[in-house]
């Protein structure tokens, strides 16, 4: 299911200038993609503390962008992946940035999502980072909104993707905590989400009318229905059985892609499914 993580994207450049303090990363992209990336960071920005200031340029077919240094998470430096209390922090921050994707329906998840952090920072300096802070942040927003809003069977897929990506490259000795680093994924996502629901409590009407706004300048034949999925996930309880099943995938992708060092119950294996399925039948 996750043999494929992404190894094209769009052309891109980033460009250093001394009139800036960060990077400018410039994206060719169609008015829809382009509406899609600018109108997400406006509304994101809500729910975490980095923003990239995006600005489409119509004349020019473009989009410029902060940019944002650090790792994609599939492809994170050794050095965080070898400590174990680093990499528990890694997976609940991750969890973090899914619940974002998961309620705003962005999709193409599994390698959007970076580390924010320098390459001469030690081990030390991201030990200071807590729970509570949110260092991994969701980047690329062209797939909104995304299937994901209407087919619970892809939501499976994008929340196992992110987990997936990660898991694949931790350090033999550590996959046998496999459970374990999915508890502080499905945490991270939990907390996240439960933040994200008090925000859009105090905010329902602001970011209803930024929901609207969007729509007017790139309309969608789904957009009431669009809407509505958002302020249902933004607000009711979510289906968490789709944690069961994203967790079933894992395993299985990992055990073809022979990552996964652990024998199988192949029974229980099994019984997961059967339980899944009649979950999605009731």
């Amino acid at each position: 299911m996750f043999k494929y993580l992404a190894s094209q994207h769009m052309p891109k450049f980033v460009i250093f200038s001394e009139a800036f303090p960060y990077g400018l990363v410039i994206k060719q992209l169609p008015p829809d993609k382009a509406w899609n990336e600018a109108f997400c960071d406006k509304i994101l920005r809500k729910f975490h503390f980095y923003k990239f200031y995006v600005k489409y340029h119509n004349s020019l077919g473009c989009i410029s962008e902060r940019y944002m240094y650090g790792y994609d998470i599939h492809e994170l430096p050794s050095r965080l992946l070898r400590d174990e209390i680093i990499l528990q922090k890694i997976f609940y921050w991750l969890g973090k940035a899914a619940a974002v994707a998961y309620v705003f329906g962005i999709g193409d998840r599994g390698h959007n999502e970076r580390i924010n952090i320098s390459e001469t920072n030690d081990i030390a300096e991201l030990f200071s980072c807590t729970l509570k802070s949110e260092p991994i942040i969701n980047i690329d927003f062209e797939t909104f909104p995304s299937r994901r809003l209407f087919n619970v069977y892809v939501d499976v897929d994008e929340l196992g993707l992110p987990f997936y990506a990660v898991v694949r490259q931790v350090p033999g000795k550590f996959r046998a905590f496999l459970d374990y680093y999915y508890s502080l994924y499905k945490r991270g996502f939990m907390a996240k989400l439960h933040y994200i629901k008090e925000v859009w409590r105090e905010k329902r009407k602001h970011l209803s009318r930024a929901l609207r706004f969007y729509f007017i300048a790139n309309p969608n034949d789904k957009q009431d229905e669009i809407i509505a999925a958002i302020k249902k996930r933004a607000s009711a309880e979510m289906d968490k059985s789709i944690f069961d099943e994203a967790l079933f995938l894992i395993k299985d992708s990992l055990e073809k892609a022979g990552k996964f060092e652990r024998d199988f119950d192949s029974k229980s294996l099994k019984e997961l499914r059967k339980r899944i399925r009649q979950q999605r039948n009731l």
